[in-house]
């Protein structure tokens, strides 16, 4: 009995310490999404601490968010740890396995000198550019086609079903140069760079042509075939960030633009202040000169109304040379 209330004891006085030991952590990242030197709109991006001990909790989500639409993305996180955390960028794709049944991801570890005190980071981790596409993924050059129907067709747009059967032709000759390339590949006595081209020039035979309309459908319809290669990366980033700067220019005149306006406005206001302050000081002007004129008036009556008129120094002020009862008397 004396045991338990000692460990219960001792437990007491340990947990403030626990507790002040933990300390809250946070970090950011951003950066550009790219396969093959292309943007990627719409990239899942995750935030996660590695745990030291992952046999008893999995590692810990900080924070996630979705790449706009020119691939860009920022993502923040915070955790209470004991020790330090160790934060990773995590991103699922396919980019290298399109028309494969698989998925691949990238990971990247965040530095420490990026980790900051506190529940909001100071600090971003700036990854630039990521390449998802590497150099032992199966797909290393992908030709996406994307079928543009006329809607003015007598049949009108595609359904589903329909769809669905053009893209069987793709699906078949994407799984031939798969087992060529993957399967093949590994145990063939030929160099696999040699059989790999092979392997890609018989799929584009296969796919040059257009794919067979289903039955009872005869529609005029454009092939556009997009082919992702390195030999663009340039050139599209290029035009990229001429766009960019194109619209930083742009909100760059229009903030000028304002700023110009609340100028002339603040300039108005200053000239309305001036005129009604000018307007006062007129009509405070005016309003003293009849108050003199009225105290004027109501002397010259006192006066006036009098049987015996004396003439002061004060009454001579408002005489002016002048009898002051004279005009008192007509009226």
């Amino acid at each position: 009995m004396i045991g338990c209330w000692t460990g219960i004891i001792y437990l007491t006085l340990l947990l403030p310490l626990i507790h002040a030991t933990f300390r809250e952590q946070s970090v950011a990242v951003k950066g550009i999404v790219n396969c093959r030197g292309v943007r990627q709109p719409g990239a899942f991006v995750q935030l996660y601490d590695e745990d030291a001990i992952p046999i008893l909790d999995n590692d810990d989500l900080l924070g996630s968010v979705t790449a706009d639409d020119r691939g860009i993305f920022c993502v923040r996180g915070a955790t209470t740890e004991v020790t330090d955390i160790e934060p990773y960028i995590y991103i699922e794709h396919n980019c290298g396995y399109e028309g494969l049944d698989q998925k691949h991801y990238f990971i990247r570890a965040i530095p420490k000198e990026f980790i900051t005190e506190g529940n909001f980071s100071k600090k971003t981790y700036h990854m630039g550019d990521i390449e998802l596409l590497t150099k032992d993924a199966p797909v290393q050059h992908y030709q996406r086609r994307m079928l543009i129907h006329h809607h003015h067709s007598s049949h009108g747009p595609l359904s589903l079903h329909q769809q669905v059967m053009q893209c069987i032709p793709h699906y078949v000759a994407y799984k031939d140069y798969y087992e060529k390339v993957v399967v093949n590949g590994g145990t063939s006595q030929y160099n696999k760079t040699e059989l790999e081209k092979q392997a890609w020039d018989d799929l584009l035979r296969k796919i040059t042509g257009a794919p067979p309309s289903p039955p009872g459908i005869s529609h005029t319809e454009d092939v556009h075939t997009h082919t992702e290669t390195h030999t663009h990366v340039e050139d599209h980033r290029t035009h990229t960030e001429k766009e960019y700067r194109r619209e930083l220019d742009h909100r760059r005149e229009e903030h000028n633009r304002r700023l110009e306006e609340f100028k002339k406005l603040e300039e108005q206001r200053k000239q309305e202040i001036e005129r009604l302050e000018q307007e006062r000081k007129m009509w405070m002007e005016k309003l003293k000169e009849l108050e003199e004129g009225q105290k004027k008036k109501h002397l010259v009556q006192i006066i006036c109304s009098r049987d015996n008129v004396v003439r002061t120094t004060q009454i001579r002020e408002y005489t002016e040379g002048e009898d002051p009862c004279e005009g008192f008397r007509r009226t």
